[in-house]
């Protein structure tokens, strides 16, 4: 990432971040139980390294304190939990 400045959206698979939101707390990057997240220490921003590894559990979303982290789970995830689709 050398030279590269960090802004604005950026979606990588269901994973969005707002980079004009984050306050660069490390917590997605520290609670992320698969890892999704790398830090760049350069940029003092997380990077959706591993988007593919989600399963959505939610956890960097729900405990962003500025809410700049936004998880789309996949279409059958969605209508398995809203009862479409019967589990």
């Amino acid at each position: 990432m050398e030279g590269t400045s960090l802004k604005g959206v950026v979606t990588d698979g269901s994973i969005t971040i707002d980079y004009d939101t984050c306050v660069n707390c490390k917590i997605c990057y520290n609670l992320c139980p698969l890892d999704v997240f790398a830090w760049d220490d350069e940029t003092a921003l997380p990077i959706i390294a591993y988007p593919d590894e989600c399963f959505h559990c939610g956890v960097c979303e729900i405990d962003c304190p500025v809410w700049c982290i936004d998880i789309q789970p996949p279409v059958h995830a969605r209508l398995v939990s809203v009862g479409v689709i019967p589990l």
